[in-house]
């Protein structure tokens, strides 16, 4: 299969620096679809004036519409007036009807994809969801709500963010996995059912919204390992991006945190959790044997 790289050079004119930016938006693009409890693909204009897709990502959350790759193929007919539209807008462009996909109504938002604010779309982001998929319970909804921030942060050139190029991938926690919204002060105002068994597990039981998270963190941490960790603070209070380790007794909890912005203001913050007790007790008996193991 070829590479995002590899179609952009053979189909697309697009500079290195907007190749680099939509690479950026490929790693995170698992995380988008997850949240969007759907189907989400890139779309890249090629030098004929259609569209190539360079991306697509099912979520692992809910149905697909896609069972065959369209990666590397022109846009269907149906989606091409939209994501045009998108483009030329420069603002997101949904249906007020579904579109019919292969016998499958489908619902289908297109997005601009900007480097900066105020600048020209360098590609286009389509969310596609089957029409009778039930999100009604509250997690789904505050995937989405999280997903609709991303796609306003998306259109606005505040996402992704390259600085987060090399953070962790071994361990890095999904929205499965547990997802925690704060508001602009750090406070808690939802927490997933995983997330809240990974603070049970750390010592934590009450309920969690409503309470600044910076300050449960102080409350179940491991003292030294909390006073060792100065990334720690900044990231579950919101404030930056990042990811970095949470030790509480025996558990360790890899956090990531991804703030929310609007117009360049921070509105709160996405925290993903996944539990890496076992994975990091592997690593430091991994490395504990390479060490024995290397000549003196």
């Amino acid at each position: 299969m070829l590479t995002l790289a590899e179609i952009v050079a053979e189909q697309a004119s697009l500079p290195p620096d907007d190749v680099e930016w939509l690479q950026d938006l490929v790693r995170e693009g698992q995380l988008v679809a997850d949240l969007s409890l759907a189907d989400i693909a890139l779309w890249v204009k090629t030098r004929n004036e259609s569209w190539v897709a360079v991306a697509l990502f099912r979520a692992s959350t809910a149905s697909t519409v896609f069972y065959r790759d369209i990666v590397g193929k022109e846009i269907d007919a149906s989606w091409e007036t939209l994501v045009s539209e998108c483009q030329r807008r420069g603002t997101m462009v949904e249906p007020t009807e579904p579109i019919w996909f292969e016998e499958t109504a489908t619902l289908v938002r297109a997005i601009p994809i900007r480097r900066r604010s105020g600048s020209d779309p360098i590609a286009v982001l389509t969310r596609h969801a089957l029409v009778n998929d039930n999100l009604e319970n509250r997690q789904a909804q505050k995937f989405i709500e999280s997903a609709e921030q991303i796609y306003s942060m998306i259109a606005e050139g505040d996402f992704p963010d390259p600085s987060q190029r090399d953070s962790p991938k071994l361990g890095a926690p999904r929205a499965s996995d547990g997802l925690i919204k704060l508001d602009r002060d750090g406070t808690v105002t939802y927490a997933s059912p995983n997330a809240l068994s990974s603070f049970n597990r750390m010592g934590y039981p009450a309920p969690m919204e409503g309470m600044g998270l910076a300050e449960v963190a102080r409350q179940v941490g491991n003292t030294e390992a909390l006073a060792a960790n100065e990334m720690l603070p900044m990231v579950v209070s919101g404030r930056v991006p990042g990811q970095t380790d949470f030790l509480a007794g025996p558990t360790t909890i890899a956090v990531r945190g991804i703030p929310l912005t609007q117009s360049g203001e921070r509105i709160g913050a996405i925290l993903l959790l996944r539990d890496v007790t076992e994975l990091r007790r592997q690593e430091r008996e991994l490395s504990s044997k390479n060490a024995r193991d290397s000549p003196r």
